[in-house]
């Protein structure tokens, strides 16, 4: 059996471990919670180095189905206007002229289709609203833009089809589906459509020229994801 004073000696020394071991507890509490405080504040800066183009992708990008219309009308357009213009060059062989026209003529069809379902689908699921950040001038030329692109994608298929029917000549996926024209042989009528058709390429050319530097711009210098909005379908917000 160990003294008293051996006992006493004893006792200081655990409470010296006990002591110890709360200090490394606190010390450890104190810091987790620093830890956690650096975290929160990185998470902050985080947020605030986000670019507007994440925030605008997330919140205001255009539906799935949208995008494939938009995109799907955009190569056909892209690839028809060079089409029209250089169909109508004199020295072209015969055979590549009435390619060309072929071509021409059927994607016109083909475009007056989708854009009849592009405006349908707009008024059934309007468009993601612009950013707020956008300054107001921005935003009110975005809005005549597409008020003459819309008109400018509806008009030159239209005009097309009536100069090729009131002129007599075929529409070879309508006439083989068996689809009549409801316009009327007249080369009055031909010469008029071909006027608005012809005039009406410039201006189209024009507009999506317009379309597409303002794309760029947005896309690849200001960065502010009005462009995203329209591109990547991993983003989109439902169908």
């Amino acid at each position: 059996m160990g003294s008293p004073s051996s006992g006493a000696r004893h006792q200081p020394e655990a409470g010296a471990r006990i002591g110890a071991a709360e200090g490394i507890a606190w010390l450890e509490s104190g810091a987790g919670d620093a830890t956690s405080t650096i975290i929160d504040i990185q998470a902050t800066k985080a947020t605030s180095r986000m670019s507007p183009q994440t925030t605008i992708q997330h919140h205001s990008a255009y539906s799935r189905t949208a995008r494939v219309i938009h995109w799907s009308m955009a190569l056909l357009i892209l690839s028809t206007i060079p089409v029209g213009f250089l169909m109508v060059q004199e020295g072209l062989a015969r055979s590549l002229q009435n390619a060309l026209f072929i071509y021409h003529k059927n994607v016109g069809v083909l475009l007056l289709v989708l854009i009849a379902v592009r405006i349908a689908y707009r008024f059934a699921v309007p468009p993601p609203p612009l950013p707020d950040q956008m300054p107001a001038w921005q935003a009110k030329a975005a809005g005549l833009s597409h008020i003459a692109l819309y008109a400018l994608m509806l008009i030159m298929p239209v005009a097309g089809y009536i100069r090729v029917k009131a002129g007599g000549f075929p529409i070879e996926t309508l006439d083989a589906l068996g689809i009549g024209s409801p316009v009327p042989r007249s080369d009055e009528i031909a010469e008029i459509a071909k006027t608005v058709h012809h005039y009406g390429a410039f201006a189209l050319t024009a507009v999506v020229a317009l379309h597409i530097f303002a794309a760029a711009h947005h896309g690849l210098i200001r960065r502010d994801g009005i462009f995203s909005r329209m591109w990547s379908p991993k983003d989109s917000a439902g169908g």
